[in-house]
């Protein structure tokens, strides 16, 4: 008995969880079995138990189509219900008018999507992050949540490194199991994680055989002008010498950044291209930079060591 919670905060918390469970059970029930019943019993029961407020109107609307689909007279006083108490919404607006949303759908939830993505793709991950809270609480019980969800716990993983990406990986694969992000997120957390888990760095011994190294110059984010100038002066030097290798910069964490001249054969190959641009007339490059293996590199952005690698690897053993 002395086992059972009696402080206040901690009953609401139980009580935040359980309505979230009946409301994904609903969902469940409606989206998956086609029970509509039983998933009208599990919303009617979120709405009874004084809900959080971003499972009220997505508790409504998904009552009201369910009312809809089994022809229920409680169609019509839901529907009066959520253009009454929640008039600016997105919902209220397709009940009102649904082909007008349809037709201007600049504010969709697929369209903010993508503009999320393309903000993954250019690396802002922090806004990515940002944007994809504010998208999920907005259009919470809308079929595209999961995807903020995926969307978001990728943009973890690449600012904040593997046990944060872990943690996101898995709330989506638990909190959203029957959606197809859900189902890629456990097969990445079954697959793909214990490909990502080891930190041990490959030793760098010789500089001989086919393995691919880079050259990185760190910048700290708020030299970003001075990190693209580097980028076109190394692209230029690329170029000028008619190698092959690839220029990018890569973001680190939320401070630091890095830029990387990928595709050396050897390791003394990427140091003499270090030692030319520092010495040749032409470039005079005097930025920090280092050499490493490309898969310490991997290491270092998934487990974000950079610490634990110049300590193991580039500091000179007495």
């Amino acid at each position: 008995m002395d086992r059972i919670p009696k402080e206040e905060a901690t009953i609401d918390s139980l009580k935040t969880e359980r309505n979230f469970a009946n409301y994904q059970l609903g969902l469940i029930y409606k989206e998956k079995f086609g029970e509509n019943l039983l998933a009208a019993e599990k919303l009617e029961k979120v709405l009874a138990s004084n809900p959080e407020e971003r499972l009220i109107l997505p508790s409504k609307y998904n009552l009201y189509k369910i009312y809809e689909e089994e022809n229920s007279p409680l169609m019509a006083s839901m529907k009066a219900d959520i253009i009454a108490n929640h008039g600016g919404s997105r919902y209220a607006e397709i009940l009102l008018n649904p082909q007008a949303v349809l037709a201007d759908d600049s504010d969709s939830p697929e369209n903010r999507y993508q503009n999320l993505f393309k903000k993954f793709q250019n690396q802002e991950f922090l806004q990515v992050i940002t944007g994809s809270e504010e998208n999920i609480n907005k259009f919470t019980g809308d079929p595209i949540v999961p995807k903020f969800e995926m969307l978001k716990a990728n943009a973890i993983g690449r600012l904040q490194g593997f046990e944060e990406f872990k943690e996101a990986l898995n709330y989506v694969a638990l909190t959203y199991p029957n959606t197809p992000e859900g189902k890629k997120a456990e097969m990445m957390v079954a697959e793909q994680l214990p490909k990502l888990e080891p930190r041990e760095f490959s030793p760098e011994t010789g500089s001989t055989g086919t393995s691919n190294w880079k050259v990185v110059f760190p910048f700290k984010r708020s030299q970003n002008e001075r990190s693209l100038k580097l980028m076109e002066l190394l692209e230029k030097s690329i170029v000028d010498l008619k190698y092959k290798n690839i220029v990018s910069k890569d973001i680190y964490n939320l401070e630091d950044q890095f830029v990387v001249v990928h595709g050396f054969k050897s390791k003394d190959f990427a140091l003499g291209y270090a030692e030319l641009l520092k010495n040749n007339k032409d470039y005079r490059v005097a930025d920090e930079n280092f050499v490493i293996l490309s898969d310490n590199y991997k290491i270092i952005q998934a487990h974000k060591n950079l610490e634990a690698y110049r300590n193991t690897l580039l500091t000179p053993k007495p």
